[in-house]
């Protein structure tokens, strides 16, 4: 079976530190690009809006340009101007990255989706040298230098973006990440099965539950009774241990405003004052939440209806009480209000303590008609009601071809575009996903599983944002549905091995980022880096896209490992996946073959490599001329914990404005501590160089061995003048 073989680029690392996420990152090219802050307050600063990624900030480095005896001081701030986080260093080194900790006075400000300025400056009347990149490298931000002064020869554009680095951590995974829709007739089923065990063993910890309407007041005279639905919340609850998710659904027949009494369909008399006693959703959902939050204490969760803007099935046009003219507006009008009453219930009832969600909105399948687009739903609920009354925004993210990962990523940046048009920064919550096990296959729904929770939790790192919680459809199969992880006898699927297994590896970790090859639009693979917080140690989950397997050829690819040996475990499909231990190349690099069934990585031995940092630049001669020679010097430290490996060389890469001048080929082993130095020369100096610019000397580029905590401080910079050549005077 002939293989396709893959290098991961390392440059395009998502993460390259211990347990951080590297959120945004412009190294500088040119020594043109580059200016001066004033030196007068409140003028005297240089700053970088970017969209925060990470749920905390650890770190920024900023690179200087030429040293001043005052250190550098940020500020981090939200658009609004006030400081959330500041940090100082008193290093001033000429052309180098200057590092920051942040001390952070606001954590619960700190929210993935918004904006943050990060603004430096200089203590006293002092300016500062930046550097930036103008040919717009991060698209989610903008630069910000007023009454600052540029080269003549220095155009601004509105791309420009500065050359800074911001490090953030995620959270750690909570076992209430994710979850599965039981439901109140299959948690009934579950209770009676004592199925609970293979619920915790799958790792839900939360469970989807409707409150049906008509089961709670099956006629518009009868008191509310909830003997028939305790006994699903009372086990999920108490027994299951789950954070229940309540779905406030449907009409009661009394209650609908279609001929034929469905269930799915705007309730009558939404539109009567909140408290009036004949708003009868309005009473359904405050009896509900006063029985289920303010006297049991179970449900602290409430999901607004289920999928609305299915217009076929749950949210049909009334046959009376409203008058409906445009389909669509209607529609979204009448949902707005429905969401309208019940937040502003559940907001006076728990005094805002419970968590509400609204949307519950299916994406458009071409295979099932009648259905509002979610994004234009979406718009009306926040031009209609009360934005402040919700919490998050949930959605069923279902696809009529399998999963195409980058359509779901893209359903979610498309809803949180719409939520940041509205301020929104909120969740984004998956309440629905699944697979039929007939249509796509055991195995595959069992990979699709465990990629849909990877993938959402790699999609909160996306500037664009992601999905924060995940909800399974669903636990048990059903009469003609066959989503389930077990079946009708109750008998597991490999989609609950699956769900078994990735729970345990992914629970408890920290995740790092996501390793791409490419355009993550259209890559091959996938492969998602996490960090067990004991000890340091990565784990990666890694699959070929189903999209691209081709008869399934496996794909060849390179990770870079910082342990001598890793344990390789297939997705399980059983109790026993095949598991075994994997040695790493004397170079770090681990070389896997992958295929659509994910498989975990986990670093295993003692974390030892070689870790390279370029301690200084220089040229000889100070002030090099246009067709003379130049010599380029590196000096270049070992700071890891391991020698370089033997056989393998050290490459030193020289750059002028980006573009490669020569390279350095070192042979020797280099020592932890030792420092080596490479030398460059020019016979002569092209007239294609001239004026200022800057000097770039890059070690180990794209780790032709791996090191112990990445290529952060793989470079190092200097500036020089060159100047042009004068022949001799006769």
């Amino acid at each position: 079976m002939k293989k396709v073989v893959i290098v991961i680029t390392p440059m395009l690392f998502v993460s390259l530190s211990f347990a951080l996420l590297r959120a945004y990152s412009v190294e500088p090219v040119k020594a043109q690009w580059s200016g001066w802050t004033d030196t007068i307050r409140p003028y005297n600063y240089v700053s970088q809006t970017i969209t925060c990624n990470f749920d905390s900030l650890v770190y920024c480095e900023f690179f200087n340009g030429k040293g001043s005896e005052a250190g550098i001081h940020v500020s981090v701030r939200t658009l609004g101007g006030y400081q959330v986080a500041w940090g100082d260093t008193n290093d001033n080194g000429d052309h180098k990255w200057l590092r920051c900790y942040l001390h952070t006075t606001a954590p619960e400000s700190i929210i993935r989706g918004r904006r943050y300025e990060f603004r430096f400056m200089r203590s006293g009347q002092d300016s500062i040298q930046f550097y930036y990149d103008k040919n717009n490298p991060y698209p989610y931000g903008e630069f910000n230098a007023p009454n600052a002064s540029f080269p003549e020869d220095t155009v601004m554009f509105a791309t420009t973006d500065l050359c800074m680095r911001v490090y953030g951590k995620m959270n750690i995974v909570d076992s209430t990440w994710w979850g599965m829709l039981i439901g109140p007739l299959d948690t009934i089923k579950a209770h009676n099965n004592n199925l609970h065990i293979k619920a915790e063993s799958a790792g839900v910890r939360m469970d989807r539950v409707d409150l049906f309407w008509d089961w709670v007041q099956p006629e518009s005279t009868s008191p509310f009774d909830f003997r028939r639905l305790d006994p699903a919340i009372v086990y999920s609850h108490n027994t299951m241990h789950c954070k229940v998710i309540g779905i406030l659904d449907y009409c009661a027949p009394w209650a609908s405003t279609r001929n034929d009494k469905s269930g799915g369909c705007p309730p009558l008399n939404l539109f009567r004052g909140v408290w009036n006693p004949s708003n009868y959703w309005a009473r359904y959902v405050e009896a509900v939440v006063r029985h289920y939050y303010s006297d049991l204490g179970l449900v602290d969760i409430y999901e607004v209806w289920n999928e609305p803007n299915d217009t076929g099935r749950f949210w049909r046009v009334p046959d009376f009480h409203y008058h409906i003219s445009d389909t669509v507006h209607d529609l979204c009008s009448l949902y707005a209000q429905l969401c309208e009453v019940a937040t502003t219930v559940i907001d006076s009832v728990t005094n805002g303590q419970a968590t509400v969600l609204i949307g519950s909105l299916v994406s458009l399948q071409p295979s099932v008609p009648k259905r509002i687009p979610p994004a234009e739903m979406l718009r009306y609920c926040y031009r209609l009601a009360d934005k402040e009354l919700w919490d998050g925004v949930s959605t069923h993210p279902y696809q009529d071809s399998g999963f195409n990962l980058d359509l779901f990523e893209k359903q979610a940046e498309t809803l949180r575009m719409v939520m940041r048009e509205n301020g929104d920064y909120g969740k984004l919550w998956i309440t629905e996903i699944g697979w039929s096990s007939t249509e796509h296959g055991k195995e595959r729904q069992a990979n699709w599983l465990c990629e849909a929770f990877v993938t959402a939790k790699g999609s909160e790192a996306l500037p664009a944002g992601g999905y924060d919680q995940v909800c399974y459809y669903s636990f048990l199969d059903r009469d003609g549905e066959d989503c389930g992880v077990l079946d009708t006898l109750y008998q597991p699927k490999p989609s609950f091995y699956a769900s078994c297994q990735t729970s345990k590896m992914i629970i408890g970790k920290r995740f790092n980022g996501r390793i791409v090859l490419g355009d993550a639009r259209d890559d091959s693979v996938r492969i998602y880096e996490f960090e067990n917080q004991s000890d340091g140690k990565r784990i990666w989950v890694c699959w070929q896209n189903d999209k691209v397997s081709n008869g399934n050829a496996p794909l060849e690819v390179k990770i870079p490992v910082r342990s001598d040996t890793i344990n390789q475990t297939l997705l399980a499909y059983d109790n026993n996946p095949p598991t075994g231990i994997k040695p790493t190349g004397s170079d770090g690099w681990l070389e896997i073959e992958l295929s659509p069934r994910p498989v975990f990585l986990t670093e295993v031995t003692n974390l030892f490599r070689p870790d390279l940092r370029v301690e200084s630049v220089a040229v000889f001669p100070r002030e090099p001329v246009q067709g003379q020679p130049m010599v380029l010097s590196a000096w270049i430290k070992n700071i890891g914990n391991r020698a370089t490996p033997e056989g393998f060389s050290t490459l030193v890469v020289f750059t002028y404005k980006g573009v490669t001048l020569g390279q350095v080929v070192y042979d020797s082993v280099i020592q932890p501590y030792e420092v080596v130095s490479v030398n460059y020369s020019l016979p002569s100096v092209p007239d294609w160089m001239s004026g200022h610019c800057l000097i770039t000397a890059i070690a180990n580029p794209n780790q032709g061995y791996v090191e112990l905590t990445g290529l952060d401080d793989n470079r190092g910079y200097k500036r020089v003048f060159i100047s042009p050549f004068s022949p001799p005077e006769h």
